[in-house]
């Protein structure tokens, strides 16, 4: 029986949040085991992170487009209800239905975020978020609006390929089905097939020939030392597959 074939885009997230993110990643592209990663625009290693992006013209860098940590860019008065007590924007702050107002000054923000990296680095591959943000559906329509008006070539799906012990239920699939359509066919961006983590790849090769699949990862993060050193090892040589890793880059010139 012959072995699927699968495309793999290995993408760092985070790339900008802290000193050994920085390395950590920097050193797994080196190594050609990360073949992308997304630069946090407000993040407080965020010269580094493009310092380090400028000696790896062979990886695809995106925007982490983020409202959920650190402090804004913008300096937009309407951005308070994002904003904890030091000024910093908070996960716990993000309304359900953000007013008008609101929408424009996160519009305004990430598209300070999007300028700031690509006036640093002159290139941007595609985009996603810190805390899967961009996947809400209230943030949907200026998700495809910053697409659009950016000319960005791709965005990152919401995930949609697990491990059978945590797949969600119908209604859930049905829903992230319905998204990444629509990012397909509304934002008009290229994305991959799937988007998941390492640990839900082995149990789903079978069904996977010909797929290009993202891999999210988290090199320097204290809670994914596992699935640091994961990738650091020959993970591919474990797997019934053939699997070549590719950039996004890659990935909009098909």
């Amino acid at each position: 029986m012959t072995r699927p074939y699968i495309k793999c885009l290995m993408n760092a997230d985070d790339f900008g949040i802290s000193k050994k993110a920085n390395l950590e990643t920097a050193e797994l592209m080196e190594a050609k085991a990360v073949t992308s990663a997304t630069i946090i625009a407000n993040g407080p290693e965020f010269d580094q992170a493009i310092a380090f992006a400028k000696k790896l013209p062979e990886c695809s860098f995106g925007v982490h487009l983020n409202i959920t940590q650190f402090a804004p860019l913008s300096k937009n008065p309407e951005l308070e209800p994002l904003l904890d007590g030091n000024g910093e924007f908070s996960s716990a702050q993000l309304p359900q239905t953000p007013g008008l107002p609101l929408q424009r000054a996160i519009i305004e923000e990430l598209q300070l975020q999007i300028n700031r990296v690509r006036s640093a680095l002159g290139r941007i591959s595609h985009v996603d978020s810190h805390h899967h943000i961009h996947t809400r559906p209230m943030l949907f329509p200026l998700l495809v609006y910053l697409i659009q008006a950016n000319r960005i070539k791709a965005a990152r799906l919401t995930k949609n390929l697990y491990a059978p012990a945590n797949a969600p239920n119908t209604s859930q699939r049905l829903k992230k089905q319905i998204w990444n359509t629509a990012l397909r066919a509304i934002g008009k961006c290229h994305t991959t097939d799937y988007f998941t983590d390492l640990s839900a790849l082995r149990s789903n090769l079978k069904r996977l020939d010909g797929a290009v699949i993202e891999i999210m990862c988290h090199p320097g993060h204290p809670d994914f030392e596992d699935e640091t050193q994961l990738i650091r090892s020959d993970w591919r040589a474990g797997l019934d597959a053939e699997v070549d890793l590719i950039t996004y880059d890659a990935l909009t010139r098909t």
